[in-house]
Order: structure tokens, then C-alpha cells, then sequence
């Protein structure tokens, strides 16, 4: 994906939250420090790159707002894939991964996939520990006396899952560790958002987030136009099918950067680029697509890449080349 669209930098303001609308992607971002020299820089597909140095706490995200009216449960499934780099330092303590708040009760949670120096003792009293994500978290409560919060100077329970072993891409089911939590007695209120987070107490350093997307029970499923179009051959040929039935190798561009091909030959097509197409799988990206020489708008289309090097174009359009083996599409020709 990477950052597209139109930029937009912030300073925000010490000691106090500014926030905003992204374009018109539905997305909000939101910038907080106590000090220093800090910034981020948001874009219209809800990537977004920060930095921050000499900073006592500084907290930089994007994602879902909220109107407070609504719980976890009322909004349904809440999911984030995502993709980011980090460098420099980040003080004593810090947290990547999700992050928000909730009112009635006022609850700060952070969901922690990535850090600069791993969370210790202050994250509170454990409470238990779950599997998620390809991955186990453990699960902590603490209490924050008197500390500035969304709704001004307050005191409130924080409430954290931190997994184990760091990671920078893949898929969070935000949804799973909020049943999770109260299920252990940890009770949230009504949504006030949830966002891709980098905080930092300290240190000088950036991130940067290059590929990013959320979703709730909200978001509206794109429709898939389905077009008859006549062929001139002896032969049946399937109608061009609506789902995707990929095979399990996938492009070698993709796992020449250490990722795996997926190991579902179904797997879901999140995103295409140059390199070719990405799914998820156990919260890890991984290749999800044919390593074969056709068109890659073909590909991301859940189609195969014709077996026969020689096979007889039958249909020619905008994505590509098309060919027939055993009575269904593929791609025939260069990609």
C-alpha cells in the first residue's frame, strides 16, 4: 500500500489532544505530548509516519472515532491489519500496536504488538492470558491516580494485553481481547475510539506506517459485479467465478523479503502491490497468490495463471490476457 494521497503534518500542541478527520477515508488522527520537539504526518489511505525527541510522553495515532454512545458489542467485530517500521529510542517506557479509551467506565487499553523496549512491573497486577493472533498475550490492570485522561485530570484503570514476542505486520482482533477482558472481570464502557498507536516516555526516534487498515461492524463490504461475456469454442467454459481459489505458492519478490507463501491455497487477498499479493495468516502477512508469469490484476481477482505456457488467449481486457484450462478462466500471457 504505502502512503498515498494527500499529506498532512501536525506539531499538535503540548498538553493538550488535537485531532481530525482524514479526508474521507473515516478515519481520525490524534497527536498528545508532554514536551519536546514532535510531529506526525498523516495520509488520505490512513498511513502515517511520526517523530518525537526530547518528549516526557508523546502519543501519536490513527484510526476509528467513536460518538461515546455505543459499546464494543454494539459496533461489532473490530479488526486493524497493518505494517510499520520504527527506529531511534523511545525512554523508559513505550507501547506499539492499539490503543483507546472508553467512558462510562473511563477505561485506557492498549492492545501491545510492538515495542521499543519491552513493557515491564508498571504495566499493574496480572490478570491471565489468552491466544490470539498466532501468538499468546498477557493480560494486566493497573490503576492511574490523578493523570491526565479524555475526560481531564482523572482516575482510572488501564488495561493492557502484551504479546510476547514482538512483531511488525499482520492482522489484530481487537474484538477477541475486549471479550477477553471481561471475561476476567475487566468491564469496558461505550467507545470512544480505536487507533494504531506509537507512545513514547522519552528517547528520540520515529515511526512509520506503511500499510494500515480498520474495520467494524460498520464498514460495508464492496459488492463484486459479476459480466457474461460469449466465447466462440466447442468447449464449456465456467462462468468467471465471484471467489478465490488461489494456489499455495506465491511470488518469490514476496519471499525474498523472508515472508512465507500462505499455506491456505483459499487464502483472502488483502492487499496488491509491485511485489505481488498479500494475505494473513495467525496475525503474520504471508504471499497469497500464483508465482506464475500472468497479470497480477488477474491474480488479486482470485484467479490462476494458465499451466500451459502456450496457452490460446480467448479474451483480452484491461486486467490482462485471459486463456481457458478444464473449463475455467486463467491468465495467459505476461504479467
Amino acid at each position: 500500500m504505502g502512503h498515498e494521497g494527500q499529506s498532512k503534518t501536525t506539531q499538535g500542541q503540548n498538553n493538550q489532544s488535537v485531532t481530525g478527520k482524514i479526508g474521507s477515508s473515516g478515519y481520525h488522527y490524534e497527536i498528545w505530548y508532554q514536551g519536546g520537539n514532535n510531529s506526525m504526518t498523516y495520509y488520505d489511505n490512513g498511513t502515517f509516519k511520526a517523530s518525537w525527541g526530547g518528549t516526557n510522553d508523546f502519543l501519536a495515532r490513527v484510526g476509528l472515532k467513536y460518538n461515546e454512545d455505543k459499546t464494543h458489542q454494539q459496533l461489532g467485530q473490530i479488526d486493524a491489519y497493518f505494517k510499520w517500521t520504527k527506529s531511534g529510542s523511545a525512554g523508559g517506557y513505550n507501547y506499539i500496536g492499539i490503543y483507546g479509551w472508553t467512558v462510562d467506565p473511563l477505561v485506557e487499553y492498549y492492545i501491545v504488538d510492538d515495542w521499543y523496549n519491552k513493557p515491564g512491573s508498571y504495566l499493574g497486577q496480572k490478570k491471565g492470558e489468552f491466544t490470539v493472533d498466532g501468538d499468546t498475550y498477557e493480560i494486566f490492570q493497573n490503576t492511574r491516580v490523578n493523570q491526565p485522561s479524555i475526560k481531564g485530570t482523572s482516575t482510572f484503570p488501564q488495561f493492557f494485553s502484551v504479546r510476547r514476542s514482538a512483531r511488525s505486520c499482520g492482522h489484530i482482533d481487537i474484538s477477541a481481547h475486549f471479550k477477553k477482558w471481561e471475561s476476567l472481570g475487566m468491564k469496558l464502557g461505550k467507545m470512544y475510539e480505536a487507533k494504531v498507536l506509537v507512545e513514547a516516555g522519552g528517547g528520540s526516534g520515529s515511526f512509520d506506517v506503511t500499510y494500515f487498515k480498520m474495520t467494524d461492524g460498520s464498514s460495508v463490504p464492496k459488492t463484486t459485479t459479476t459480466t457474461t461475456t460469449t466465447v466462440k469454442k466447442t468447449t464449456t467454459i465456467a462462468p468467471r467465478p465471484s471467489t478465490k481459489t488461489l494456489p499455495s505458492s506465491c511470488s518469490s519478490k514476496i519471499t525474498a523479503q523472508g515472508y512465507k507463501c500462505c499455506s491456505d491455497p483459499n487464502c483472502v487477498v488483502y492487499y496488491t502491490d509491485a511485489d505481488g499479493t498479500w494475505g494473513v495468516e495467525n496475525g503474520q502477512w504471508c504471499g497469497c497468490g500464483s508465482s506464475a508469469n500472468c497479470s497480477q490484476k488477474i491474480i488479486a481477482q482470485g484467479y490462476k495463471c494458465c499451466a500451459d505456457s502456450n496457452c490460446t488467449v480467448y479474451y483480452t481486457d484491461a486486467d490482462g490476457t485471459w486463456g481457458v484450462e478444464n473449463g475455467e478462466w486463467c491468465g495467459c500471457g505476461s504479467a
